[in-house]
């Protein structure tokens, strides 16, 4: 397998304070009370695909109101208990220590509404400069129009600044007028800004219907051994194919299930969500070869019937393909299935519980080895 992330330490990200993750392994299971963080540490992992861009941070703030600026949006990813506003995050790989800083000083910039149009970094397509200029305009100030548009205005800046083993490899402004979306004109697809290969998948992905199984399907052995794990499911299943919609509107793929019981192929969201999942988990693996795969509950929608049989599928292609596995649960049957489903990977396991506390989260740190001993002999509650 892969241990690509060595230690991270995360301070000031929604209610993470002070956390220290260190000696992290192959497989990582995170486990603690509701609101101690584990969903807010996929969400950095999940960062480091993108982090040297503002959009990835404005993403993860929840930015669904088209309206609403970007600095607005990061408010929800502060630590709200904090009064300053700065989140900090150290990454240690090998030979590699990475540094994320977001933050708000209390200087402000001056700046005219000519050079917000004229500056492409800070362009917004237009909507937040023009209600700026309107404003100003209606107020007057005795002004006349020219000296309106080149009347400065204070505004607040947030940072994002990246260092790489010392040296800083990006620096970006965030100004309350700029779209949460197009900020920087950067993309989140640019190989450039990954600083890690990383894989989400969310407690209820498994019901989108743009899920997707290219590479899965076109990986032979990873492809035959799903369709063994699927047969949990439904022991009649031969295939999955995937069929070109004809739809000349909404083009793309619909993948259908060929099974003994049908005497056609049924479309996969006729399915339950247990097999849908499991199809979910099992791509992913393949979509992360290489990187990060960050699962968040990653036991949604499966029945403890199939759980021993896709999560040994899950960690045995995990060291397959040299992914380091991240994962999440409130579930103590399921942690239990995790650990024991395949014993001789133990040692590769961390299982992790958190626990807030008033000067920050701590973190305790068990081998998969220990937290099954603790557990047997101890009755230790690991979640």
């Amino acid at each position: 397998m892969a241990v690509i992330i060595k230690n991270i330490q995360i301070d000031g990200y929604r209610s993470l304070k002070n956390l220290s993750l260190n000696n992290l392994s192959d497989i990582n299971i995170i486990a603690g009370d509701n609101n101690t963080g584990k969903t807010s540490i996929l969400e950095i992992l999940s960062n480091l695909g993108a982090s040297i861009t503002p959009n990835a941070w404005m993403m993860r703030a929840g930015r669904v109101n088209l309206e609403r600026s970007a600095f607005s949006c990061l408010d929800s990813i502060f630590n709200i208990d904090d009064t300053n506003k700065e989140i900090t995050v150290q990454v240690s790989q090998e030979n590699k220590n990475t540094v994320i800083k977001l933050w708000q000083d209390e200087n402000t910039e001056r700046l005219s509404i000519d050079e917000m149009e004229k500056n492409e970094a800070l362009l917004n397509e237009g909507p937040a400069i023009k209600r700026a200029q309107n404003h100003l305009e209606h107020s007057n100030h005795g002004l006349t129009l020219e000296e309106i548009r080149a009347f400065p205005q204070e505004y607040p800046v947030r940072y994002l600044e990246t260092f790489l083993n010392g040296e800083k490899k990006s620096f970006n402004k965030i100004y309350p007028f700029q779209n949460a979306v197009y900020a920087g004109r950067d993309t989140l697809k640019k190989e450039k800004n990954r600083l890690i290969k990383t894989h989400y998948i969310s407690p209820s992905q498994h019901t989108d219907v743009t899920l997707s199984l290219k590479n899965i399907l076109n990986h032979a052995k990873k492809y035959t051994d799903m369709l063994k794990v699927l047969k949990a499911f439904d022991p009649d299943i031969l295939n999955i194919t995937a069929v070109e919609n004809d739809d000349v509107y909404f083009p793309g793929v619909t993948y259908k299930i060929i099974s003994q019981n049908h005497e056609e192929a049924l479309p996969l969201e006729v399915y339950g969500d247990g097999m849908k999942k499991a199809i979910l988990l099992m791509a992913a693996v393949v979509e992360a070869q290489n990187g990060l795969l960050l699962i968040d509950e990653f036991e949604t929608a499966i029945h403890t019937s199939a759980m021993d049989t896709v999560f040994q599928w899950i960690l045995k292609a995990c060291v397959d393909l040299n992914v380091q596995l991240f994962l999440t649960s409130h579930s103590k049957e399921a942690l239990e299935k995790i650990l024991t489903c395949e014993p001789e990977l133990q040692d590769n396991m961390r299982v992790i519980t958190l626990v807030k506390r008033e000067h920050g989260t701590k973190a305790r740190m068990l081998t998969g080895r220990e937290a099954v001993e603790v557990q047997n002999d101890y009755g230790l509650e690991l979640r």
